[in-house]
């Protein structure tokens, strides 16, 4: 089975957050995140993160950005759609903060995020942490920015932060752990 996650970016007090099919536990895509945070230049991925341009199924890809985003994408020759939908085209960056920031956007996971999720992590480069979110919660919490979003059918509460890392300093054995 897939464990389902999100990664995104606080930059500016905006949230920028992407779904992620699957390994996304803490020795999986946590790990693959505080990594990534301990060699990055972290100004430029700060610039990236303002820049990023979050979009939803509301926003259709013109043909300009279909092309731009060819890369990224799993297989353009199989939609069987007028045009493919931003997560066909975004497929490839799951899981990769380098590649959502270099190829500029991010498809909007923050309603999956919140009740669906079941690990998530956020690079704050606004307080220069890396929160850690667990989801599948089956009670009320107050702990971390989804806390007060409503649950999902009363039964399953938003994704609780369960820790926090300072960019750039990482901490493997710890963030392991909250997976054990």
């Amino acid at each position: 089975m897939s464990t389902r996650g999100f990664l995104g970016f606080v930059v500016d007090g905006q949230k920028k957050i992407a779904y992620n099919q699957h390994d996304s536990a803490p020795a999986g895509l946590g790990t693959a995140v505080m990594a990534w945070a301990e060699r990055a230049d972290l100004e430029t991925a700060r610039r990236l993160a303002r820049e990023l341009r979050v979009v939803t199924d509301g926003d259709a890809p013109t043909a300009e950005e279909i092309e731009r985003l060819k890369p990224y994408t799993d297989d353009l020759e199989h939609v069987g759609r007028e045009g493919p939908t931003w997560d066909e085209l975004l497929w490839k960056t799951q899981g990769d903060p380098l590649t959502i920031l270099t190829c500029g956007y991010v498809a909007d996971a923050t309603a999956f995020a919140v009740c669906f999720a079941e690990w998530g992590y956020l690079v704050n480069f606004d307080s220069g942490e890396l929160e850690v979110y667990r989801g599948r919660q089956s009670a009320p919490h107050h702990d971390g920015r989804f806390a007060n979003h409503a649950p999902f059918q009363e039964t399953l509460w938003p994704v609780r932060l369960v820790a926090t890392f300072p960019l750039g300093h990482a901490d493997y054995g710890a963030l392991q752990a909250l997976g054990a």
